[in-house]
């Protein structure tokens, strides 16, 4: 990350405090991702999740990392499982997400950084 000009995608992965696995990333990693403009791509991924992770406790590991990283710097990385998304939308406006930043977090950050990058600035 420190030595890439460009702003650096991580877009399945979760922080490791959350869950210990090897794709998952230590909070000096997340600190370097938004420091470099990159995002974090929150995977519900069940493999790089804990066992009884529920819906409220993936939200608040949603909200820690945006405290951790900013908002603009966070996104949600499916992995195909695309049936979460209404539940996650819903969780995340019912603990007073505001619509700008869910908007954020499920493809506005994720198109800023690619504009970013394609423009070359």
């Amino acid at each position: 990350i420190e030595h890439s000009s460009r702003p650096v995608v991580v877009t399945h992965a979760n922080p490791s405090f959350f869950f210990e696995h090897k794709r998952n990333k230590s909070n000096d990693v997340l600190r370097a991702i938004s420091s470099n403009g990159g995002i974090i791509g929150l995977a519900t991924y069940p493999a790089l999740c804990p066992s009884g992770t529920t819906l409220r406790t993936f939200c608040e590991m949603v909200a820690r990392t945006v405290d951790l990283m900013g908002i603009e710097h966070v996104g949600i990385g499916t992995h195909f499982n695309t049936a979460c998304l209404p539940w996650l939308i819903d969780r995340l406006l019912a603990d007073r997400m505001s619509d700008e930043d869910v908007a954020r977090l499920f493809g506005d950050n994720y198109l800023r950084v690619l504009l970013q990058v394609l423009r070359g600035s």
